[in-house]
């Protein structure tokens, strides 16, 4: 489960990303992560949220890059495993830990 810091600063992100990046490419990813946010509750049995949830929250930061880089920046903090990466190509893999990963503090 994810901490409520957690889904405190996923909330909020995903607010700010509705409000500063035009479009929809981006509602549509805050639509997935905010779903994958909720599956846990619903079906704890299911653990391939964490992966969905790692990817969708990388590709929004992909999205912000083009308009508000600074957002970008903090939605990726959110995407990395914290493992010492300091940069992250490519979504983490299943089973990663990015639960763990995902309670890290967001500026």
């Amino acid at each position: 489960m994810l901490s409520e810091k957690t889904y405190a600063d996923l909330a909020r992100l995903t607010e700010e990303a509705l409000h500063q990046i035009p479009g929809r490419e981006a509602i549509d990813k805050v639509t997935a992560i905010r779903g994958y946010v909720q599956l846990p509750s619903g079906h704890p049995s299911r653990k391939d949220y964490e992966a969905n949830l790692a990817e969708a929250l990388f590709d929004l930061s992909d999205i912000a890059t083009r308009y508000r880089p600074e957002l970008a920046s903090r939605l990726g903090a959110l995407s990395k495993c914290n493992r010492g990466i300091s940069s992250l190509t490519r979504p983490p893999a299943a089973g990663c830990g990015i639960a763990r990963c995902l309670r890290w503090s967001v500026a």
